[in-house]
């Protein structure tokens, strides 16, 4: 089996010589960026990826997942790497501090996306939706639901995914038929839904799906989508979770 080595170097270099650290320093976030930070962060990365997340691609060919009664099963190297990417803190590098982020530029994290990207396409596809869905939910949610969900899914115990396409519509949003109607304090929301990455797993003790779909007296088109927060457990005022959703895996 081939090795896979990140060009840490070449990163820095790009970083350094093209984009200019040295002209960054005056920039909120950047004071304390220089090319030897960077190498630490990188180096480190470059471990994880290339000697924890790179061999899951032979479990992922060879052992793959399994669908048993709405609940899917994935390799165990895949579980072991999530772990390890959690545990070193990896899922919070540019995320909000006042959630448990390291509050770190964009600029930082991305070269490490990109390595987690190059070890094993799509078992990152895993943690880069988390980080979409904390972006979106740090930008445009409630204070309540920031407070309930955010810590969790930047520490990495909740997974987050976006769940868009229809069975009859496609990549055509303005055709999707999913409903939400009010119901209390939150949505009864009915419909199906395909292609969703990492859509069902057992790595995260909860998954936070971002879900389009349409409220009553919606307008046709794109005009009249929603977005809806659905978690695959239903999380407790004091983050405590709850019963299981009605949402299933299917296929």
């Amino acid at each position: 089996m081939s090795h896979f080595v990140p060009p840490v170097k070449d990163m820095i270099f790009v970083l350094d010589q093209f984009i200019g650290l040295d002209q960054l320093s005056n920039i909120r976030g950047f004071d304390e960026i220089d090319k030897e930070f960077l190498e630490s962060i990188y180096d480190s990365a470059s471990e994880i990826a290339s000697e924890v997340i790179a061999p899951t691609n032979v479990d992922g060919d060879r052992i793959g997942v399994s669908l048993e009664k709405g609940k899917v099963s994935v390799p165990r190297g895949y579980k072991e790497a999530y772990a390890a990417y959690v545990s070193g803190g990896w899922p919070t590098l540019s995320c909000n501090p006042e959630f448990g982020g390291q509050g770190l530029p964009s600029l930082v994290s991305m070269p490490v996306n990109e390595m987690v990207m190059a070890a094993n396409f799509s078992w990152a596809h895993l943690v880069l939706l988390t980080n979409s869905v904390v972006r979106a939910v740090g930008a445009h949610a409630e204070p309540s639901l920031k407070d309930l969900f955010l810590k969790k899914l930047i520490a990495g115990e909740y997974s987050g995914t976006m769940v868009l396409t229809e069975p009859q519509a496609g990549s055509d949003l303005s055709a999707l038929n999913t409903s939400a109607v009010p119901n209390g304090d939150h949505y009864k929301i009915t419909g199906q839904k395909i292609f969703i990455t990492w859509g069902e797993h057992d790595l995260s003790e909860n998954i936070i799906h971002m879900v389009l779909a349409r409220l009553p007296d919606a307008p046709e088109g794109v005009k009249g989508i929603s977005l809806f927060l659905v978690p695959k457990y239903l999380v407790n005022e004091d983050r405590s979770l709850g019963e299981r959703n009605s949402l299933e895996a299917v296929s």
